[in-house]
């Protein structure tokens, strides 16, 4: 919050509210070429402004009062500040979007099942099934079918055999031998894709979904009991607190449901997203200035609604076209978007030298241990576990 002093110096001691100083090095600009001075203020309550239903609220409070006369830290221009305080010319444009933790990637215990979707592996368990039991009926076409339940168990376990490259079916009928040549033609297809994937599964599982869109985000609240949150009284939670939109509406629902939710400043916001099923929502060039670390963080493709920043000024205030004037010349130099690009550039300045060891090996040939193989014994312990349930099961009945 920034209070101009056009006539008296400004105090010795800055009372500077960190959050709120990213556009100071614009202002610091701006005061130097129009020549003022100026205070530093922070709202009591630490927030930008909103309208509770009786009275403003944070900086937008303290220019209605007359307590400051301008007001820095990425302003958003809304409908309601706007009838309330002036605004100069927006200096940037951002886009409301959410942001998400990273998705984790896939433990490697079931990747033996990924190279296929569910749906073909029960087209696999019924394929073995029909084909099970047509060969049994053609081989038998011309016979009792008395002895029909005890080959249809022997042909299903050759064509499950089929399907792992392994064992003989001795079909001696030309009409078996046919379904046969094209029953084997299916499994070398099948194994083919499985076996071609199977290596890639094994070495990089790849990542769970993400969360991209607003359809995606309202659908995890729903089945996932994924809270959304923002900053309590900001121009982002009156996008949804005013909107007669049904998903933004669940949304606005899972914001007020913890207080938690509800944070107050972007870190905060950043912090909930790591430690449980949190999306953040916020402006994305400001939300980007406080990631300490990209590779953490996931921004949705989907945005919610489009916005400027501009410095607001008290109803009173009489120079705003000077600092219009000095907005346009920074603008056409090219300075506003470098000052951004740095402030991002210096706070992810450690995380981008960080070197991700699993992103480094990526290009390396990958030698499978037994962290990459470990579906494969976890198969085989479910079997034995199997296997000796049922032999303690037959020699309890037999005794």
């Amino acid at each position: 919050m920034n209070r101009g002093r056009r006539r008296h110096p400004a105090k010795k001691s800055f009372d500077t509210l960190v959050p709120f100083s990213k556009p100071i090095k614009n202002h610091n600009n701006t005061s130097l070429d129009i020549i003022f001075r100026y205070e530093l203020k922070r709202p009591p309550d630490q927030s930008w402004g909103g309208f509770n239903g009786k009275e403003w609220t944070g900086m937008i409070r303290m220019l209605v009062k007359n307590q400051a006369d301008a007001a820095l830290s990425g302003m958003t221009v809304t409908y309601d500040r706007y009838s309330a305080v002036h605004f100069s010319i927006p200096y940037a444009f951002d886009r409301i979007t959410f942001v998400t933790k990273k998705p984790s990637r896939k433990p490697k215990t079931w990747a033996i099942f990924w190279p296929y979707t569910l749906q073909v592996w029960v087209f696999l368990a019924l394929s073995v099934l029909m084909v099970s039991v047509l060969m049994t009926l053609l081989r038998n076409a011309f016979k009792s079918p008395k002895s029909y339940k005890e080959q249809l168990t022997e042909t299903a376990l050759y064509m499950f055999q089929a399907l792992l490259s392994q064992g003989y079916y001795n079909a001696s009928e030309i009409r078996c031998r046919i379904l046969m040549a094209f029953w084997w033609i299916f499994c070398i297809t099948v194994v083919a894709g499985y076996n071609g994937s199977l290596m890639s599964f094994m070495a990089h599982p790849g990542y769970n979904p993400s969360l991209d869109t607003v359809s995606q985000l309202v659908s995890a609240i729903r089945n996932r009991n994924f809270a959304v949150g923002t900053i309590q009284n900001s121009a982002d939670y009156t996008v949804f607190r005013d909107s007669k939109q049904e998903d933004l509406h669940i949304i606005l629902q899972s914001m007020n449901s913890d207080p938690r939710n509800l944070v107050s400043h972007d870190v905060d916001g950043l912090a909930e997203c790591l430690m449980r099923d949190y999306a953040y929502v916020g402006g994305e060039l400001t939300v980007r200035a406080d990631i300490w670390d990209p590779k953490l963080f996931l921004f949705a493709k989907d945005s919610f609604l489009q916005y400027g920043y501009a410095i607001a000024f008290a109803p009173d205030f009489n120079h705003i076209d000077l600092f219009n004037h000095k907005i346009r010349q920074l603008q056409e130099g090219g300075i506003i978007v470098k000052w951004m690009e740095d402030i991002i550039e210096q706070q992810q300045f450690r995380g981008t030298m960080k070197v991700d060891k699993s992103d480094e090996d990526e290009g390396k040939m990958h030698v499978l241990n037994v962290d990459d193989v470990q579906g494969a014994f976890a198969i085989l312990s479910i079997g034995l576990t199997i296997a000796s349930l049922v032999c303690t099961a037959e020699y309890q009945i037999h005794m």
